[in-house]
């Protein structure tokens, strides 16, 4: 199954395995984290001009939208974001961090969306939410990768 149809292959068939699985990932991000000497985040990935700072906060920029995008579809939120500032900002907010304060954000905020997605899951299948989810679950899984691969060199 390619990191494409996880989704559609889950949602809203599936919801629980999904949701295992995202906060599967997350535990193993962290995990990966906590091995990782600080010098490392200045590596570079595979998208171009990218570190794995960018990387990082990218992750917390998507924890970000796909909380403000189930807020919206559950009727907490009737204003349309936008989506690029609302990505842009947390970026911004966690991307001068040290890792470990990094690493306990991603950990707080992966907590705080999977909390937040098993209490909405009737909100899961939404389309607004699952083009986020996508995102989210292909690019964990590739920063996991990326992640083990360092870390074994």
């Amino acid at each position: 199954m390619t990191n494409d149809n996880i989704i559609s292959a889950t949602i809203p068939n599936d919801i629980q395995n999904y949701l295992n699985n995202f906060i599967d990932t997350r535990i193993n991000l962290i995990q990966l984290l906590e091995k990782l000497p600080e010098t490392r985040l200045s590596s570079r990935t595979k998208r171009d001009g990218w570190t794995l700072r960018h990387q990082l906060s990218w992750i917390f920029a998507l924890d970000s939208e796909l909380n403000a995008r189930l807020s919206i579809a559950s009727g907490k939120m009737s204003i349309q974001q936008n989506w690029r500032r609302i990505r842009g900002e947390a970026m911004h907010k966690i991307q001068p961090l040290r890792l470990s304060e990094i690493t306990t954000n991603l950990e707080s905020s992966g907590k705080s969306i999977f909390d937040l997605m098993n209490d909405n899951e009737q909100y899961l299948s939404e389309s607004m939410v699952v083009d986020v989810l996508k995102i989210h679950m292909r690019d964990s899984q590739e920063l996991k990768s990326h992640l083990e691969n360092i870390l074994s060199n």
